[in-house]
């Protein structure tokens, strides 16, 4: 591909490229341009009059693409707009919040471009991005949940209503905007790890390794305590009190944004005492429960990642026969604990949903009162067809009484 003549910033929704290539059919004038995520083509003729219609028709499809709705309308681009929109709404979020904010608007700029103006943005774009995460995954084609997309999508939809209230954009094409949700767009359902899975798992995190033993501490704590990640791996030593059996999960690392306290089982109390042994040992009098793995960083006071536990709790896995499942990771001991809380009270969603966090009793029926296979036996050994008058539906059951023929 030879490169002609271009109009207007590269990655800015506008911009328009004419170049010669060659195709199927032979050499040829080809402009190319983008709307939205969707990528347009269309050739010439490889002649001096072709590369002249091409150059007219490429500066004319910038001009379009690059008008502003209204003649007095302000262009602001999606780089500029999101950083008015962060400017504005920054002062309300919680730390978490802000990351979750700038990773979802990452997903749309990227498939767009930073320069794009805003105004080119409608509900086809929407629909075009959608297609793309779901099929595509992200940027390095990992793959993103449903529930996920729905998210990033939602979040693009609350920039433009603040951008609009605020006359950053004339009007919000994407008022009204409904996400289409087809069967298989519902939220996916993480399973648990069964205790006989997370026993298996246990024994190949020994905590006495220095490789294993802030996987170990993690896992004994959320398969107990039943914490989310992140409030896991940025909780403070001084958070745990293990003289008064009690733990303080902080408002600006809890997904909800409460404080609250929670009485410590005596798992969660023997995995902080192996985690304060360790921080001995490797000379760590910073405040996080579990530092990270590298002294550098260690230096700098950083937490252990997320990442760095995950790829631990992979690799012990598949040393253990566990199937590794998807998204489950450490949130399938939190989903263990909250199970294991409803049948230790005999069928108390709301009492599993006080110990871990989590006043939703929609999500807690959802996705946290699982159904184990050996409940599921113990039902369908209760469970028998009535027969006529009073007669035991399994004459096995019932023996003869002596006498009678």
């Amino acid at each position: 591909m030879k490169p002609i003549a271009t109009y207007g910033i590269a990655r800015s929704g506008a911009y328009v490229r004419v170049a010669q290539v060659t195709l199927a059919s032979g050499p040829a004038v080809q402009v190319q341009w983008r709307e939205g995520v969707v990528r347009h083509k269309r050739a010439f003729p490889a002649t001096t009059q072709g590369r002249a219609h091409a150059k007219a028709f490429a500066q004319g499809t910038h001009q379009r693409l690059s008008a502003a709705p209204g003649s007095d309308a302000p262009r602001i681009t999606l780089e500029q707009l999101f950083e008015r929109y962060v400017l504005a709404c920054e002062a309300s979020w919680r730390p978490k919040t802000r990351i979750n904010e700038i990773n979802r608007w990452r997903y749309f700029v990227q498939a767009l471009g930073p320069n794009t103006f805003a105004h080119l943005v409608t509900p086809d774009t929407l629909d075009e991005l959608r297609r793309k995460l779901i099929k595509n995954g992200g940027s390095r084609g990992q793959p993103i949940a449903p529930n996920q997309v729905h998210a990033i999508i939602s979040n693009v939809c609350r920039v433009w209503r603040l951008a609009t209230a605020r006359r950053w954009i004339e009007s919000n094409p994407l008022a009204g905007y409904r996400i289409p949700r087809s069967k298989e767009d519902r939220p996916m359902d993480v399973d648990e790890f069964h205790p006989d899975e997370a026993a298996a798992l246990m024994r190949k995190l020994p905590a006495g390794d220095s490789r294993f033993w802030r996987a170990h501490v993690a896992c004994r704590i959320a398969g107990t305590q039943g914490p989310r990640v992140n409030a896991l791996l940025l909780s403070h030593d001084a958070d745990w009190d293990l003289e008064a059996r009690v733990v303080r999960w902080r408002a600006e690392t809890d997904k909800l944004g409460r404080e609250r306290f929670q009485p410590l089982t005596r798992d969660a109390v023997a995995a902080v005492r192996i985690a304060r042994i360790w921080r001995q040992r490797i000379g760590y009098t910073g405040k996080y429960l579990l530092p990270a793995t590298k002294a550098a960083r260690r230096a700098e006071d950083l937490p252990w990642t997320y990442q760095a536990l995950q790829q631990l709790l992979h690799r012990a896995c598949k040393r253990a026969g566990v199937q590794v499942k998807k998204f489950r990771a450490l949130h399938g001991f939190r989903r263990m604990a909250a199970t294991n809380v409803i049948e230790a009270t005999g069928g108390d969603v709301k009492a599993a949903g006080d110990w871990i966090g989590d006043n939703d009793l929609r999500v807690l029926l959802r996705s946290y009162a699982k159904k184990r296979p050996e409940k599921m036996v113990r039902v369908a050994n209760l469970i028998q067809m009535p027969t006529e008058g009073a007669a035991s539906a399994t004459p096995e059951r019932h023996s003869t009484p002596a006498g009678r023929p």
